[in-house]
């Protein structure tokens, strides 16, 4: 338990110093388009489904190897509700895989019949250790590149307001106060769990659900190309709502998005 609290510690911590941080620094470099700014921020931050997919996907071919295959007609034997087969003079547990437990996967080369259970690598581990290890190096060499503009940095042609705040603006302490803070917490909540649900699940979702009744259709790789698609749409709207907001305000804005 306390290890994984350890890990949601370290994971929250970790997106939280890595969010937030390129965002108000592109807001100080261009202050006359901070929707715009922010919002190629985030939706560098958010493709990350869309260039994760086809990276793992390929990793995972190269570094996986296929279980053993016995074959589709042998003699097994039934203990306990699981099935046993004598391999090179020992008795191992092998399971029966057919046409359709076949297609929900992503390799090739796999025939109908029985293989030997636990053998053969997936190669998720390797992959996720070397994403992981390419995305740690990104990221620490845009941080020594991430700079902040000089207190007396202007864009050209361009006239800010002068005043440090507006009558409208609440101060921090305060906040907590207000009802509008927690109302505006709960629709953001509800409109990110949805779209974070769906992506989350987008894959067995199409495997599961919509395998058996288009099974020519829905494949594995059409499975993955769906979370693509999700995920473009997802970073249309992030760079398109924030773009917009510098035209229309922040506030219509939202309540377009979220009630329009």
């Amino acid at each position: 338990k306390q290890w994984y609290q350890r890990r949601v510690a370290i994971t929250v911590g970790g997106l939280g110093l890595s969010y937030t941080p390129p965002i108000q620094a592109l807001i100080e470099w261009f202050p006359d388009k901070k929707g715009l700014a922010s919002g190629l921020t985030i939706m560098g931050f958010g493709s990350g489904a869309l260039l994760f997919a086809p990276a793992a996907n390929a990793l995972m071919s190269k570094f996986s190897t296929l279980p053993t295959y016995l074959g589709s007609a042998i003699q097994t034997v039934t203990e306990s509700g699981r099935l046993f087969a004598e391999v090179g003079g020992n008795m191992v547990e092998v399971v029966y895989a057919n046409a359709a437990d076949l297609a929900k996967l992503s390799y090739t080369g796999l025939q109908e019949g029985y293989y030997v259970v636990g053998s053969g690598d997936t190669g998720a581990a390797v992959t996720l250790a070397t994403i992981g290890v390419g995305y740690t190096l990104a990221m620490m060499a845009s941080a020594f590149a991430l700079k902040r503009p000089h207190p007396s940095y202007k864009v050209e042609g361009v006239k800010l307001p002068t005043t440090a705040g507006s009558v409208n603006n609440v101060h921090t302490d305060n906040m907590f106060k207000l009802p509008q803070f927690y109302y505006l917490g709960a629709v953001l909540t509800c409109v990110a769990s949805g779209g974070m649900g769906l992506i989350g699940v987008a894959k067995p979702l199409m495997s599961e659900v919509f395998s058996g009744v288009l099974p020519a259709v829905v494949t594995a790789g059409f499975a993955s190309s769906f979370i693509l698609m999700l995920s473009c749409g997802n970073l249309g709207g992030r760079l398109g709502w924030a773009a917009l907001s510098d035209k229309l305000g922040r506030r219509p804005t939202f309540h377009l998005f979220t009630f329009g």
